[in-house]
């Protein structure tokens, strides 16, 4: 048994986890359910918390359980990865990716921490989330190489496949800072319809106008940004540019799926590509449609990890291919 490739996997499955029970959090709006950071009101949990002082703040436990145990997930993944650390550094193996992990780690707790004590900044929550996508990349990149895995090294790959894979992976990626710009400042309902938005279906001039207030990554440290503090114009414009994103992801990974339809090797990998591009097109309609049911937004966020992942393999697979590998899938 490889040691090391196990630890990793466990690793990528919990680093899913904790994307997804941040996800949960913020939905639920218990982002602040423990105001201080590591612990919660000065306590390892929430249980040695007394119930004098729960009464006295007012201090909803459920919102605050559900904050630790956001933290205990991100600090056991990161247990794991300061182990995958040690054992690549003694095999001398993946040292660059391993160095890179690490550091993104350790400044995904110091975000964890911000994003509490300057009270939900949204540059900071976006920056969390970001942090978390780069930590599964990162790892998920790590398994791909342990595994040596590659398409056959005689198959030709187009040109124009490898390079619509590349545009996909730049694409999902804005995607998903869109994403997360959309959720850190709460602008996931100001439309209740769907494709327009308020009777639009693209930015028009006046909306635009708001481009630099909904866009403006420096927010004043201090104030309390739970709810949002943007007006309701700026996020009917985030709403609306999201939209726009995942309308130019749509037809980029059509473009790549339709380019690879004859070519057995790219079979599975299409199949899973469309069928997680219609259920995350479907979720996030059904976002709206519902107003945002709790369920449906994790999923929707989840979703855009796999999808993400598969584009990373993608790529990866065509690097590989470039280098002869003999392995296949």
């Amino acid at each position: 048994m490889n040691i090391r490739k196990v630890l990793i996997s466990i690793s990528i499955l919990l680093a899913i986890t904790v994307i997804a029970i941040g996800s949960y959090t913020r939905l639920t709006h218990a982002g602040l359910g423990c105001p201080d950071w590591p612990g919660c009101y000065g306590h390892a949990t929430v249980a040695q918390i007394h119930n004098d002082t729960i009464a006295n703040l007012n201090i909803d436990t459920t919102k605050a359980w559900t904050e630790m145990v956001h933290r205990y997930f991100a600090g056991s993944l990161a247990l794991l990865i300061v182990a995958i650390g040690f054992l690549n550094f003694r095999q001398k193996i993946n040292i660059k990716t391993t160095i890179l992990l690490l550091v993104t780690i350790v400044f995904q707790a110091l975000l964890g921490m911000w994003t509490v004590t300057w009270k939900l900044l949204p540059t900071v929550v976006m920056a969390h989330l970001l942090g978390g996508f780069l930590t599964l990349s990162l790892l998920w990149f790590l398994l791909l190489d342990s595994t040596k895995m590659s398409f056959n090294s005689n198959l030709k790959i187009s040109k124009f496949t490898k390079i619509f894979s590349l545009i996909a992976l730049i694409t999902i990626s804005i995607q998903i800072i869109l994403g997360g710009w959309t959720s850190s400042n709460y602008a996931a309902l100001p439309c209740l319809d769907f494709p327009t938005c308020n009777n639009y279906l693209l930015p028009n001039s006046d909306l635009l106008k708001n481009f630099t207030t909904a866009f403006n990554p420096l927010h004043a440290i201090g104030p309390n940004y739970h709810g949002g503090l943007l007006d309701y114009n700026s996020r009917v414009l985030i709403q609306l540019v999201h939209r726009l994103g995942a309308y130019i992801n749509f037809i980029i990974i059509l473009i790549l799926i339709v380019s690879n339809f004859y070519n057995k090797y790219y079979f599975k990998i299409n199949i899973i590509l469309i069928s997680l591009l219609i259920l995350q097109i479907s979720l996030g309609i059904l976002n709206v449609k519902l107003f945002l049911p709790v369920f449906i937004a994790v999923s929707h966020t989840t979703v855009g990890v796999l999808l993400l992942l598969i584009i990373i393999a993608l790529n990866y697979f065509n690097l590989s291919n470039n280098s002869n590998k003999q392995n296949t899938i």
